[in-house]
């Protein structure tokens, strides 16, 4: 990596440094050509004051010619016709053509002064011309040069230009170097840290450094690292869950299974019972087949709540309704406990499966009934807070300790297990109302003292007041 950017920073660079040469080169020759033709310009200014042009003007202009700080110039002087009065360049004037229509000429005619550039036939040569018209005469004056464009400057400014450039190049590699240590030193320091990264000590200490690129990078590894513990623990946590689970389930499917196993090796061995015993076991071999079908279809709707993976019928659920018909249901059991329920039912629908809805409310006020104590009360409160559906279970009874409260919506969790034993049920009910709540986006809190009561509240979002 090291290499791959210093090459690169000194490719930069020296391209950088081509491109400014050449900038420059340009920038150079134009600024040098500019003054070229002030030079001749003003050659031909101080030319024209020297002249006497009532004199013969031919050697005159060889004399001043060789006054003037203009190497290999020619110069030339035309009457306003263009036809050549004097040049230095030769001494057969009359067989010079005439220069009316060249371009310097056109332009000096009509703005005082003229350039051109073009090729010589004369003296086989690429030249610069300047014409001015004579500020003491009708005349012309013209002065050409070789002129081989702006490469001609070339000789003079390519050792510059190469200087620069070594310099230039070598200051690149020195900047390179040191720039790319900057940049890799923590980088290899992020690499040392990460590969030396443990399992038992999964906490990321990475430095900062001078660039936010790079701090993006170790921020980025600080989260990837968080999220991996975090990913770890839940996967630790989840199978831990699932052993839980499959111990339970195991348990609570082996006991009636043990019990029907039982009462149908008796029924089937050569000692026959009479009607009465008969008829008795096979009421006992019925209740726990109901028992293990109820626990079942419990573990499934569990199992497809969290997976998502079925369709629901949807009805207009008018909870008033429903709460009175699951009241009338558990009324006996409640009567048989000695407690009393109370209800208060604002008009509301709500648009969900009638049988989560269903299942949400029996768990709920039934579990408030089987843990309550004798004479004890269960309130039961349905009212809308703007469009949510608020369900508030209240109980007198045993109440939750403190450090079961989390864990009271985990599959098969009891509080007390002597007790639960005792009380009919999956151990599934607040496992269920929990994924029902969470499968339709709402949410569940517990309030609870010990030989006070419970308190459970659930919130659920889409709800319409019952016109």
């Amino acid at each position: 990596m090291r290499k791959a950017i210093i090459k690169r920073f000194i490719l930069v660079m020296v391209g950088a440094m081509v491109f400014s040469g050449i900038l420059f080169y340009t920038t150079v020759s134009n600024t040098m050509h500019k003054n070229t033709k002030e030079d001749m310009r003003l050659s031909l200014i101080m030319l024209d004051n020297s002249l006497d042009y009532t004199e013969p003007l031919m050697n005159q202009i060889k004399i001043l010619s060789t006054t003037l700080d203009q190497k290999q110039a020619r110069y030339t002087i035309l009457d306003a016709k263009g036809d050549v009065i004097a040049d230095t360049g030769t001494m057969d004037i009359e067989n010079l053509e005439n220069h009316f229509e060249r371009e310097e000429v056109q332009k000096a005619l009509s703005d005082g002064i003229g350039y051109a550039k073009r090729y010589s036939t004369t003296i086989k040569t690429q030249m610069l011309y300047t014409a001015v018209t004579s500020s003491k005469s009708d005349y012309i004056l013209r002065i050409a040069i070789p002129y081989s464009g702006n490469s001609e400057y070339l000789f003079w400014l390519l050792p510059s230009i190469m200087i620069s450039i070594t310099v230039s190049a070598l200051l690149a590699v020195v900047m390179a170097d040191k720039l790319t240590k900057t940049i890799t030193k923590p980088l290899q320091q992020i690499a040392y840290i990460m590969d030396n990264y443990k399992e038992e000590n999964p906490e990321l200490s990475l430095p900062n450094t001078p660039y936010e690129e790079l701090n993006i990078i170790t921020q980025s590894a600080k989260k990837m690292s968080e999220s991996v513990e975090k990913y770890t623990e839940e996967i630790e946590f989840e199978r831990m869950v699932r052993q839980e689970f499959f111990s339970n389930a195991s348990h609570e499917l082996k006991t009636p299974i043990t019990s029907i196993r039982g009462y149908t090796e008796i029924l089937l061995s050569e000692f026959t019972p009479d009607e009465a015993t008969r008829e008795e076991f096979l009421k006992r071999i019925l209740t726990e087949t109901e028992s293990m079908t109820n626990l079942i279809n419990d573990i499934l709707l569990i199992s497809r709540l969290e997976t998502r993976d079925y369709e629901i019928e949807t009805t207009e659920i008018r909870m008033a309704m429903l709460l009175q018909d699951i009241i009338k249901t558990l009324q006996p059991i409640a009567a048989k406990q000695g407690v009393d329920l109370q209800t208060e039912c604002k008009p509301a629908i709500i648009k969900a499966n009638k049988q989560h809805m269903r299942e949400l409310l029996l768990n709920l006020i039934g579990n408030a009934i089987k843990y309550n104590k004798p004479n004890g009360m269960v309130y039961v409160t349905i009212t809308t807070i703007g469009r949510d559906l608020l369900i508030e279970v209240k109980d007198t009874g045993i109440g939750i300790p403190k450090e079961s409260r989390v864990r009271v919506f985990e599959r098969f969790y009891r509080v007390d297990k002597g007790r639960s034993r005792k009380v009919d049920g999956t151990g599934l009910g607040l496992s269920i109302v929990k994924h029902i709540v969470n499968f339709y986006g709402g949410n569940i809190t517990l309030e609870s003292k010990l030989n006070v009561g419970s308190t459970f509240t659930v919130r659920l979002p889409e709800v319409k007041a019952n016109m």
